[in-house]
């Protein structure tokens, strides 16, 4: 009866006793917390499983679509080599399932399904998880394409490799591109063209055009204004000697012959008598007092006498010499350049 009594006191008492409840706890949990965080790695390996599959299948459907095949069995080959090329070791089971379809005669539609093993996830009975994944590719597009052609056709294009010339090459190869994407009729596809040079002939038909800005050729105005020379020192220069060879020089990094002085000349340079001047005033008669002016012989071989028109029209020559001096170099009145006379032989002067 006492033995009894012990035991149902000790028993109570275990049941009150709060300490060690942490351990007792961790105890009943850290299993199931293992499988758990066990089950979180695998769910990660499957993720990355996911994606790299579906990269190399974008990247295998992607190369199919680019060749000019539409057998599927053809298509299956080509999807199945660049997979086994792009797939990561140990990432996907190696059992895994394709399926190539040609659809619309346009795109090309490739389906994986595979399973890639667990660790963790096992000892709850999941030895793998599944990794399945679509791609599709279009050839062609329905969208605008805009292709610009930025095309160099300066100098150093002339050069030649031995074959060719890199002209006649990027001729080549510009054509060949242009033919490759306009294999349609429904006018998907525009093309700019963009030489590579400081100068582009469109045309001079298109002069007028809004989107070009080329100033006039020429100018006109109004108000005539009067022509004005300047006297300047005329020199002579005389060479001689020199020996003439051929140099080389590189434009635009292309090597290029020209005739040029070896042996240089000997120059002299010595001044030679000036040109005189004028100046016309236009639409004005100067008057002057008779007997001061200057004689002139008329048409009809008439004088005239201080710019008085006899018989017709006048004809003179103007000589001009600095500071407004006759030839004989008294200054006219008023400063301003005059007209010498000019006599026929055999008339009275």
């Amino acid at each position: 009866m006492i033995t009894a009594h012990r035991s149902f006191r000790a028993a109570a008492r275990l049941l009150s006793c709060a300490r060690g409840n942490v351990a007792l706890m961790f105890a009943l949990m850290a299993l199931p917390l293992a499988v758990m965080a066990g089950f979180g790695v695998d769910l990660w390996r499957q993720n990355t499983a996911v994606t790299s599959a579906q990269s190399a299948l974008d990247a295998a459907v992607l190369a199919a679509a680019a060749t000019d095949l539409e057998d599927e069995d053809a298509l299956t080959t080509v999807v199945s080599g660049y997979l086994a090329a792009n797939l990561r070791h140990g990432e996907l089971s190696t059992d895994y399932t394709l399926e190539v379809r040609f659809l619309d005669d346009r795109r090309i539609e490739g389906v994986l399904e595979g399973v890639t093993p667990t660790f963790f996830a096992a000892l709850l009975g999941w030895e793998y998880l599944p990794v399945n994944v679509t791609a599709t590719a279009t050839r062609g597009s329905d969208d605008l394409i805009e292709v610009a052609l930025v095309l160099d056709n300066t100098w150093s294009m002339s050069a030649s490799d031995g074959r060719t010339t890199r002209i006649a090459g990027l001729r080549t190869a510009a054509r060949d591109l242009v033919n490759e994407i306009m294999v349609g009729e429904e006018g998907q596809v525009r093309i700019g063209i963009v030489p590579y040079a400081d100068y582009v002939n469109v045309g001079t038909g298109n002069r007028s055009e809004s989107w070009l800005n080329v100033p006039a050729d020429y100018s006109t105005t109004s108000t005539p204004s009067p022509r004005r020379c300047n006297q300047v020192p005329v020199t002579t220069t005389t060479c001689t000697g020199g020996v003439v060879g051929t140099c080389t020089r590189y434009v635009d990094g292309v090597p290029e012959n020209y005739s040029c002085w070896t042996t240089p000349q000997r120059c002299t340079t010595t001044p030679s008598a000036p040109i005189a001047g004028h100046q016309r005033q236009p639409s004005r008669h100067q008057s002057r007092p008779q007997g001061h002016g200057d004689r002139h012989i008329g048409p009809q071989g008439r004088h005239q006498l201080g710019g008085a028109q006899q018989g017709g029209q006048q004809q003179h020559r103007s000589q001009a010499t600095p500071e407004g001096r006759h030839p004989g170099g008294q200054p006219r009145p008023g400063g301003r350049i005059g007209s010498a006379a000019v006599h026929q032989p055999g008339q009275h002067r």
